[in-house]
Parts: structure tokens; C-alpha cells; sequence
């Protein structure tokens, strides 16, 4: 295992091909098996929530059905004379058509349980278990009254014990007194059974001291260990087991002592799913498998083949010391190592003029400068060009609907700053740019400028300008330009946060005086003196030769600066041009 101590280059290539393919793999496995389980597992809720939402309309629309029966009934007891002098007195309760009024009524309606109690919650005539009468049904009554409108499953009685219905309940006014007709459908499992929808489904209904199941025996999971508390947009509850999607939904169930719970269970098989992704994970592995062959096969070829020619610009670079440049590196290629092969090649070649450019030295510096000049005023000039465009991307993303309209009044500002930089750029062709004074507005060219910084990235600055009656002076426009960028430019960077920046004219004496206030930071006193010094500056990235500059091109339209700033509070930057006679 020595060679992995110092491993060459082509095998950290080799090694970085089969990691990073590896990754790629597994990722493209694990997102393909997820997305079709994520797919195919939904298709299984809907299909659990589609069947128990047909469940509660079937269960509804049954007690629509019953509550319809019931209601009918009422009717008829209420037309009954037995039942209308019982009420007022004149006839006991226990008189024989009271007794056996629900056991007459109760085969042509078709249901499994039918009562029938006084106002005060005493059972008068019941069918299912005729020895029910006289037993106070009170509670349940009060119980049924709050789900008078829901479906509710009932434990009724009769002679073999308690048994659960599907129930439902309806009142009538006879002589001033209010009489309960209860009526309910026996819940069997053959009833459960038709609430599986698919025949491959299994049904259960959980009551509070039974269970039912409506399908044929089979093996299903223990309800009491699932989870669930996914609940999907109809409200149905769903659970996951390993061969189930289950669904849920609960109904109230009454008792003579409390109100509980009931829950129907609905098990949708997960067999054609689990086949179906054991298939997948096969396939995913097979591909896997031979994608992982096929790399490192393929690995030591492909390696020998992109490191042959850095093997030989190795050889070559080998060659080279200071005593040495005679060596070409050969760049017939055009791709990277071609354009390694050029930059060495260069590299030699500035080696060899290495000895002529100490001999310009004091040449170069001066180069430097003008470098640092030129570097200056392109970012100046295309600081407004940046802002647009990220105004124009906000509104994109924010307000797209206005887009159209903000482009329109923005892209002024842009044809402004490309002429301003082409102006710029026919300038430093000549090695000392040649002063070309015109006629200016100066509130036209002000507010040009103030325009180019309405939009300020990550700040919140508000730009007022109070500008006179149209002052004209006679300077270079593109150099007082820059002027006034470089002073807007440094207000700005002066801002943290949140602030103002006002810029105004007045004509007195003669001359035009351009103030610009802001409410940044200050300058620290240490600098004040030495602002016009082309090596000070108090940014990161500055050049230090902003303010030397404006104070420059000022002085050449025969101008004034004055800077007053206090530190904490902010700073005023006053420039005086004599005015242009019309």
C-alpha cells in the first residue's frame, strides 16, 4: 500500500472519477426511488380517502334516509288518538295501542330498532325488545339531540344484550308535550363489509367495547402501533404499514352512561406497490452495478488520455531555471493544456523582458498611476449601469406586470453612462485626456446623475434635489460629470443603512454653488487635511484619488471645493462654478 502514501496525480484523478461517479449514482438512486414511492404511495391515499369519502355520504345519506322515516312516523303518532289523550292526561302510557305502536310500525319501515319515549325520557313503545318499556332513556336522548344533524352510532338493547345501530332521532309536539321517535340500523359485518369499496380492500369498524370486521379473515396489522397523523385535504386520517395504506374516520358513538368514539378502518393492500418498488431497487442496483464496472474500467484509460499532455509540459516545466529559458512548450491543442502550454510559453517570454522592464521602472510607475486613474472612473461610470440592471431584476421578480414601464424610464440613465464611458474611453486613447469645455446645464447634468443612483442596493436612501433656474456653465461635461459622481458615489458609501442625501443650487456673485449634503458617517478629522491627496483614502477597495480628482477637474472649469463634514453626523460638499453668459 505504499503508493497511497504519496499517490500521483492520475491516481487522485482516478480516485476523484469513481468518488464523484459514485455520488452521482447513489443520488440518482435514492431520488428516483423516492420520487416513485412518493408518486405511487399518493396514488394509494387518494384511492383509501376517495372510498371512505364514498363511506361517510353512504353513511349519511342512510341516516337522511332513517331521519325521513322518523319524521314520517311522528306524523302519524301524532295523529294518533292514543297517543294525543295520553298526552293530555285523559289515556295511561301503558295503555296497548301506546305499547305496541312501534312494534306495528316497525317491519315496514325496515329498521332494526325503533323506540319511542315521553318528554320526560321514558321509553313507551319499542320494538326491538318489547321489555324496554317504562326504562328511562333520558341521557341518550340529550346525547342524540347534540348530533341531530351528524350520523351517530347508538347502543340499543333487546333480549340478547346491547347491539350498535346506526342511528338517528326525531321529536314531535302533541298537546303541548314533546315525544323522541328513535330509530336505528344494526351495524353487522355483513354492513361493514359493503364499506370496503374495492374487493381487495378490508374494512373494520372499532367501537368503545367491540370490533367488526366487514372481510374475510386475514392477517392485519395492530392499529393501536400506526401513525396517523398525516391528514389529507378531505380530513381523512392515513397511516402507513408496510403492507397497508390505511385510512380512518370516526363517528360519534352513544352510550347509556357516556358519549365515545367509534372508528371505521379501511386497508388498502400495498402489494402491487411493494413489488413494484422492489423491482425498481433491483433495476437501480443492476444499473449501478455496471455503471461502477464501466468506471473503473474506463477510469485508467480516460486518465492517461487528459494527463498525457501535462505529463509533457511536466517534462518541459522540469527544464526551466532562471540560467535556463531556452524551452518551448509545445501548444498545438486548444484546449486547457493548450492554454497552459501558451501562458508558460509567455511566462518565458516576460522572463526574458524581465531585465528591460526594471530598466523603465520610473516609466512603469507612472503606468501604474494612470492605471489606478483608469480603474477609477470605469467603476464610477458603470456604478449607475449596475444599479439599473438591479432595479431592473427586483421589479422583475417582485412586479414584473411593471417591468415594461420601469425599463422605459430607466434606460436613460444606461444610454447616459455608455455615452459618458465612450466619451471616457476616446479620452485615455491619449495618454493626457484634452480639456473640451461647453455649454452646460448644470441642473440638467445634476439631475442626470442623481437619476443614474435612484435605486441603491441594500440601502435605503432618500435623493431630494432643489435645483434653481437653470444655471449654464462652461466646462467639460464628461469631467464634471465624473466630478459629480464621485461626490454623489462617496455620499452614498457614507450611508450604512438608512439616510438622506440632498442636492441643491443657488446662483450668487455670479457663480453657481452646488451643495451636497448627506447624513453618513463623517470623515475622521486625521483625514480631513490630506482629502486631496491622491494616496488617501478611507474605503477597503479605494483608490484615493476620488476627491484629488474632482478637486482637479473643479479647479480647471475654474471652480472652488470646499468639504465640511463632522464626524457621526455627516458631511457638506460645496462647489462654486462661475456662471456661462447666455
Amino acid at each position: 500500500m505504499a503508493f497511497l502514501s504519496k499517490p500521483s496525480f492520475s491516481l487522485k484523478i482516478g480516485i476523484t472519477f469513481v468518488v464523484l461517479f459514485g455520488f452521482i449514482m447513489a443520488a440518482v438512486v435514492i431520488t428516483i426511488s423516492n420520487e416513485v414511492e412518493r408518486k405511487y404511495t399518493r396514488q394509494y391515499e387518494e384511492t383509501v380517502s376517495a372510498t371512505l369519502t364514498a363511506t361517510r355520504e353512504e353513511i349519511a345519506a342512510r341516516h337522511n334516509h332513517m331521519r325521513g322515516q322518523l319524521k314520517g312516523l311522528a306524523e302519524i303518532a301524532s295523529r294518533e288518538n292514543a297517543f294525543q289523550l295520553m298526552a293530555s292526561g285523559a289515556f295511561k302510557y301503558y295503555q296497548t295501542p301506546v305499547v305496541d305502536f312501534a312494534m306495528s310500525h316497525q317491519p315496514t319501515m325496515g329498521l332494526d330498532a325503533l323506540t319511542i319515549a315521553d318528554w320526560n325520557g321514558m321509553i313507551l313503545s319499542a320494538a326491538h325488545y318489547r321489555m324496554d318499556f317504562e326504562r328511562q332513556f333520558g341521557a341518550e336522548i340529550a346525547r342524540l339531540e347534540e348530533y341531530s344533524e351528524n350520523s351517530v352510532i347508538m347502543s340499543f338493547l333487546r333480549q340478547t344484550g346491547p347491539f350498535p345501530c346506526f342511528a338517528a332521532l326525531e321529536k314531535i309536539r302533541i298537546q303541548g308535550k314533546t315525544l323522541y321517535v328513535l330509530g336505528g340500523l344494526e351495524i353487522t359485518p355483513k354492513m361493514v363489509q359493503l364499506f370496503r369499496g374495492d374487493a381487495n380492500n378490508a374494512v373494520v369498524l372499532a367501537l368503545p367495547n367491540e370490533t367488526i370486521a366487514g372481510s374475510d379473515s386475514i392477517d392485519l396489522p395492530d392499529i393501536k402501533h400506526i401513525n396517523f397523523s398525516k391528514k389529507l385535504a378531505s380530513g381523512i386520517a392515513i397511516g402507513v404499514e408496510e403492507n397497508y395504506s390505511i385510512g380512518k374516520i370516526t363517528l360519534p358513538y352513544v352510550m347509556a352512561d357516556s358519549t365515545d368514539l367509534a372508528t371505521l378502518y379501511l386497508f388498502h393492500p400495498r402489494d402491487e406497490l411493494n413489488q413494484l418498488l422492489d423491482q425498481l431497487a433491483n433495476l437501480l442496483m443492476i444499473i449501478g452495478i455496471s455503471g461502477a464496472l464501466l468506471i473503473l474500467i474506463l477510469t485508467p484509460v480516460l486518465v492517461k488520455i487528459l494527463l498525457a499532455p501535462l505529463e509533457d509540459l511536466a517534462e518541459e516545466a522540469d527544464k526551466l531555471t532562471l540560467d535556463n529559458l531556452d524551452v518551448n512548450f509545445k501548444s498545438g491543442a486548444k484546449d486547457e493544456t493548450g492554454v497552459l502550454a501558451d501562458a508558460l510559453n509567455r511566462m518565458v517570454a516576460g522572463l526574458l523582458r524581465s531585465r528591460r522592464k526594471l530598466a523603465a521602472a520610473e516609466k512603469k510607475a507612472a503606468l501604474g498611476e494612470l492605471a489606478r486613474q483608469v480603474n477609477h472612473d470605469v467603476k464610477n461610470g458603470f456604478l449607475p449601469i449596475k444599479n439599473v440592471m438591479q432595479h431592473w431584476e427586483e421589479v422583475a421578480d417582485n412586479e414584473p406586470e411593471n417591468l415594461r414601464e420601469v425599463f422605459d424610464d430607466r434606460k436613460s440613465v444606461v444610454k447616459n453612462s455608455l455615452q459618458y464611458m465612450e466619451k471616457l474611453t476616446r479620452n485615455y486613447l491619449r495618454l493626457q485626456p484634452k480639456y473640451d469645455p461647453e455649454r452646460i446645464e448644470i441642473n440638467q447634468l445634476i439631475a442626470g446623475v442623481a437619476d443614474s443612483f435612484q435605486e441603491i442596493p441594500e440601502k435605503k436612501i432618500s435623493l431630494e434635489t432643489a435645483l434653481s433656474d437653470n444655471p449654464l456653465v462652461y466646462a467639460d461635461r464628461v469631467q464634471l460629470q465624473r466630478a459629480f459622481e464621485n461626490v454623489l458615489k462617496n455620499s452614498i458609501e457614507a450611508i450604512e443603512t438608512d439616510g438622506f442625501i440632498r442636492i441643491s443650487t443657488d446662483t450668487q456673485n455670479g457663480s453657481v454653488v452646488i451643495r451636497w449634503e448627506d447624513n453618513g458617517v463623517g470623515i475622521p478629522p486625521e483625514i480631513r487635511e490630506q482629502l486631496f491627496t491622491t494616496q488617501i483614502t478611507t474605503k477597503p477597495d479605494g483608490t484615493g484619488i476620488g476627491l484629488a480628482n474632482v478637486k482637479r477637474i473643479v479647479e480647471e472649469a475654474a471652480g472652488q471645493l470646499n468639504i465640511d463634514s463632522e464626524l457621526g453626523k455627516g458631511t457638506r460638499v460645496n462647489i462654486s462654478l462661475p456662471l456661462h453668459n447666455r
